[in-house]
């Protein structure tokens, strides 16, 4: 069983903050936040780090194999033994397992490992986790039809939608309001799929507007 996500802290909130700020500052598209756990667990940099540091322990044993096979020798006490090659084949296995291995349990410390990943690494995995996650979170948002239930709607009804709107096109508007009784419907001009906040002028002008009639009817 996992363990619960522990909640963010204000320092979390913070740094999550600065980072949409700093995004935004260099796009003007939409920002999608998406919080997950972890983006990824980075096994494989532990296991590249790994195969590594035995690559270099087997490469000092072929450049330096006097020092090492007396080294053997004075560790086990097997001074005067003949080295064959298929000792030197054995010893060679055995140095690269336990440089592979005590790497690897070392690497299981996950703060070191993420230490020891390259930061183009990391943005790449973080990258397509998050488009990962934002995909399952628009299809099921856009899979979630509730249109057999908008002639039940029986309130008045304001849609409101840009004209240059490309996630849910004014297609999509003029076709809801012909499901809902007495829908009405206000397009604002120049504006993409977040009217309010990149014309909230107009948004707030079409709103008010639409209040103040209804009031005058009730």
């Amino acid at each position: 069983m996992a363990s619960p996500v522990p909640p963010m802290t204000d320092a979390d909130r913070a740094r999550i903050g600065a980072a949409v700020h700093e995004a935004e500052a260099n796009t003007a598209g939409e920002i999608v936040t998406i919080l997950a756990e972890r983006s990824d667990d980075y096994a494989d940099v532990a296991l590249a780090w790994s195969a590594a540091v035995a690559l270099v322990a087997l490469v000092a044993l072929a450049l330096a194999p006097g020092f090492y096979l007396g080294l053997y020798d004075r560790i086990t006490g097997h001074w005067g033994m003949v080295w064959s090659p298929g000792r030197i084949l054995g010893l060679a296995a055995l140095v690269a397992a336990l440089k592979f291995g005590g790497t690897w349990l070392i690497l299981l410390w996950r703060p070191l490992r993420l230490g020891l990943t390259p930061r183009a690494i990391r943005h790449r995995r973080v990258h397509a986790r998050a488009l990962a996650a934002f995909r399952i979170g628009a299809e099921a948002v856009w899979l979630a039809d509730q249109t057999d239930r908008a002639d039940a709607i029986r309130v008045p009804t304001l849609v409101v939608c840009g004209t240059e709107d490309r996630v849910t096109p004014p297609a999509l508007s003029t076709s809801l309001i012909r499901m809902i009784p007495g829908a009405h419907y206000e397009p604002i001009e120049g504006a993409g799929h977040l009217g309010n906040l990149e014309r909230p002028e107009a948004f707030n002008t079409i709103v008010g507007a639409f209040i103040r009639g209804v009031d005058s009817h009730s």
